[in-house]
């Protein structure tokens, strides 16, 4: 039996971005209602509505990336603050070019394609990204991906000569 399941669960680090995303409108939303008490109502549904966004946001910014791995076939999923799941793609590996780490010379001559990001952001992490040229869409890509060793073993074995650990 040579099936292979495996899944990775990667949290992505918050960027400067996410954190504004995540607290900004709430704070904004009660110095708003505030105002509105204190000063004048007008400040009432600005307050209640930046509020409500706020808090509709803020569990967005906790993304975590599942990849499950079945057979040589990658699926990608994005899940927003442990409740909602998102598909963003999948793969078939047996139509990868390469896969080599990130910032190897065997990636060399892929410049100006499009990076697809499915990794922490961590640069302590940053030892353990890969990266891979397929196509998708009808487009060369190179897609950023965090592997277990079990995934990066089992691509190894099926296709050793376009995977440089």
């Amino acid at each position: 039996m040579d099936d292979l399941f495996s899944e990775v669960l990667i949290k992505k680090k918050p960027t400067a971005g996410n954190i504004a995303l995540k607290y900004l409108p709430v704070g904004a939303g009660v110095v708003c209602l505030l105002c509105g008490v204190l000063l004048h109502t007008v400040f009432l549904l600005p307050g209640a509505v930046l509020l409500i966004l706020g808090i509709w946001l803020m569990p967005r910014q906790d993304i975590e990336y599942e990849y499950s791995y079945v057979n040589g076939a990658l699926d990608i999923d994005c899940i927003y603050g442990k409740r909602s799941r998102k598909h963003k793609a999948s793969y078939d590996l047996s139509q990868m070019e390469i896969m080599a780490p990130a910032g190897s010379p065997f990636l060399d001559g892929t410049a100006g394609l499009k990076n697809v990001d499915y990794t922490s952001g961590d640069a302590a992490d940053s030892g353990s990204v890969y990266a891979v040229v397929i196509p998708h869409g009808g487009e060369r890509q190179i897609l950023l991906l965090q592997p277990s060793e079990s995934m990066k073993k089992d691509l190894r074995m099926r296709m050793p000569s376009r995977v440089h650990l």
